[in-house]
Protein backbone atom coordinates (compact mmCIF):
# COMPACT_ATOMS: atom_id res chain seq x y z
CA UNK A 1 0.00 0.00 0.00
CA UNK A 2 1.27 3.47 -0.81
CA UNK A 3 1.89 5.80 2.10
CA UNK A 4 2.19 9.48 2.48
CA UNK A 5 5.75 10.25 3.55
CA UNK A 6 4.19 12.17 6.45
CA UNK A 7 2.66 9.65 8.90
CA UNK A 8 0.24 12.26 10.28
CA UNK A 9 -0.96 13.00 6.74
CA UNK A 10 -1.47 9.26 6.19
CA UNK A 11 -3.66 9.19 9.33
CA UNK A 12 -5.78 12.04 7.98
CA UNK A 13 -6.00 10.39 4.56
CA UNK A 14 -7.34 7.22 6.18
CA UNK A 15 -9.90 9.22 8.19
CA UNK A 16 -10.91 10.93 4.95
CA UNK A 17 -11.84 7.55 3.43
CA UNK A 18 -14.51 7.17 6.13
CA UNK A 19 -15.70 10.76 6.34
CA UNK A 20 -14.04 13.94 5.11
CA UNK A 21 -13.26 16.40 7.89
CA UNK A 22 -13.58 20.12 7.20
CA UNK A 23 -10.26 22.00 7.04
CA UNK A 24 -10.55 23.47 10.57
CA UNK A 25 -11.00 20.16 12.43
CA UNK A 26 -8.54 18.39 10.11
CA UNK A 27 -5.81 20.99 10.76
CA UNK A 28 -6.46 20.86 14.50
CA UNK A 29 -6.35 17.05 14.47
CA UNK A 30 -3.07 17.09 12.49
CA UNK A 31 -1.48 19.24 15.20
CA UNK A 32 -2.64 16.87 17.97
CA UNK A 33 -1.16 13.74 16.40
CA UNK A 34 2.12 12.23 17.63
CA UNK A 35 4.48 9.98 15.68
CA UNK A 36 6.69 7.41 17.35
CA UNK A 37 8.83 4.50 16.21
CA UNK A 38 8.56 1.21 18.10
CA UNK A 39 11.00 -1.68 17.96
CA UNK A 40 10.05 -5.31 17.60
CA UNK A 41 8.45 -6.61 20.84
CA UNK A 42 7.86 -3.10 22.29
CA UNK A 43 4.64 -2.93 24.31
CA UNK A 44 2.03 -0.31 23.45
CA UNK A 45 -0.48 -1.39 26.08
CA UNK A 46 -0.44 -4.15 28.69
CA UNK A 47 -3.60 -5.88 29.90
CA UNK A 48 -4.84 -4.06 32.99
CA UNK A 49 -3.62 -0.65 31.79
CA UNK A 50 -5.95 2.05 30.52
CA UNK A 51 -5.83 2.59 26.76
CA UNK A 52 -5.04 6.34 26.76
CA UNK A 53 -4.04 6.53 23.08
CA UNK A 54 -5.64 5.65 19.77
CA UNK A 55 -2.98 4.26 17.41
CA UNK A 56 -2.69 4.18 13.63
CA UNK A 57 -0.11 1.89 12.01
CA UNK A 58 1.77 3.90 9.41
CA UNK A 59 4.22 1.06 8.74
CA UNK A 60 4.80 -2.17 10.58
CA UNK A 61 2.73 -4.75 12.42
CA UNK A 62 0.98 -4.74 15.80
CA UNK A 63 -0.57 -7.69 17.60
CA UNK A 64 -3.47 -7.48 20.00
CA UNK A 65 -3.67 -10.21 22.63
CA UNK A 66 -5.43 -11.39 25.78
CA UNK A 67 -3.78 -13.28 28.61
CA UNK A 68 -5.11 -16.82 29.02
CA UNK A 69 -3.92 -19.26 31.69
CA UNK A 70 -2.39 -22.45 30.33
CA UNK A 71 -2.73 -25.92 31.92
CA UNK A 72 -0.13 -24.97 34.54
CA UNK A 73 -2.01 -21.76 35.38
CA UNK A 74 0.64 -19.53 33.78
CA UNK A 75 -0.72 -16.69 31.66
CA UNK A 76 0.06 -16.96 27.94
CA UNK A 77 -0.67 -14.47 25.19
CA UNK A 78 -3.62 -15.41 23.00
CA UNK A 79 -3.78 -13.35 19.81
CA UNK A 80 -6.98 -11.34 19.30
CA UNK A 81 -6.03 -9.23 16.27
CA UNK A 82 -3.30 -8.06 13.93
CA UNK A 83 -3.02 -4.52 12.61
CA UNK A 84 -0.75 -3.68 9.70
CA UNK A 85 -0.18 -0.60 7.55
CA UNK A 86 -3.09 1.88 7.55
CA UNK A 87 -5.05 0.15 10.33
CA UNK A 88 -6.14 1.53 13.66
CA UNK A 89 -5.26 -0.06 16.99
CA UNK A 90 -7.60 0.55 19.90
CA UNK A 91 -9.25 -1.29 22.77
CA UNK A 92 -12.65 0.40 22.44
CA UNK A 93 -14.06 -0.37 25.92
CA UNK A 94 -10.88 0.84 27.58
CA UNK A 95 -10.30 3.89 25.38
CA UNK A 96 -13.89 5.14 25.30
CA UNK A 97 -14.57 4.64 29.03
CA UNK A 98 -10.97 5.10 30.24
CA UNK A 99 -11.08 1.80 32.13
CA UNK A 100 -8.42 -0.93 32.41
CA UNK A 101 -8.08 -2.95 29.22
CA UNK A 102 -8.52 -6.69 28.96
CA UNK A 103 -6.32 -6.53 25.87
CA UNK A 104 -2.66 -5.77 25.29
CA UNK A 105 -0.82 -4.55 22.18
CA UNK A 106 2.77 -5.11 21.05
CA UNK A 107 4.83 -4.37 17.97
CA UNK A 108 5.75 -7.54 16.09
CA UNK A 109 8.30 -5.73 13.94
CA UNK A 110 9.80 -2.27 13.76
CA UNK A 111 6.72 -0.09 13.50
CA UNK A 112 5.88 3.59 13.00
CA UNK A 113 2.70 4.61 14.81
CA UNK A 114 0.67 7.78 14.77
CA UNK A 115 -1.29 8.32 17.96
CA UNK A 116 -3.86 10.59 19.50
CA UNK A 117 -4.47 10.81 23.23
CA UNK A 118 -7.92 10.52 24.73
CA UNK A 119 -7.53 14.01 26.26
CA UNK A 120 -6.55 15.54 22.92
CA UNK A 121 -9.47 13.82 21.21
CA UNK A 122 -11.83 15.33 23.79
CA UNK A 123 -10.28 18.77 23.19
CA UNK A 124 -10.84 18.30 19.44
CA UNK A 125 -14.52 17.47 20.10
CA UNK A 126 -14.89 20.53 22.31
CA UNK A 127 -13.41 22.82 19.68
CA UNK A 128 -15.05 21.10 16.69
CA UNK A 129 -18.30 19.26 17.57
CA UNK A 130 -18.61 18.11 13.94
CA UNK A 131 -15.64 15.79 14.55
CA UNK A 132 -17.53 13.76 17.20
CA UNK A 133 -18.26 10.93 14.79
CA UNK A 134 -14.50 10.26 14.46
CA UNK A 135 -14.21 7.65 17.22
CA UNK A 136 -17.38 5.88 16.12
CA UNK A 137 -15.97 5.56 12.61
CA UNK A 138 -12.64 4.22 13.87
CA UNK A 139 -14.07 1.76 16.38
CA UNK A 140 -16.58 0.39 13.88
Amino acid sequence: MLHSSDPREAFLNEIHTYQPLPDGPASHLYELLSVREYNRKDALLAPGQVNHRLYFVHTGLVRGYHLQPNEQGVDEKSTSQFASDSHFVISPPSFLKQLPSQEGFEALEDTVLVSLSYQDLQALFEAHPTARSLTRMITE
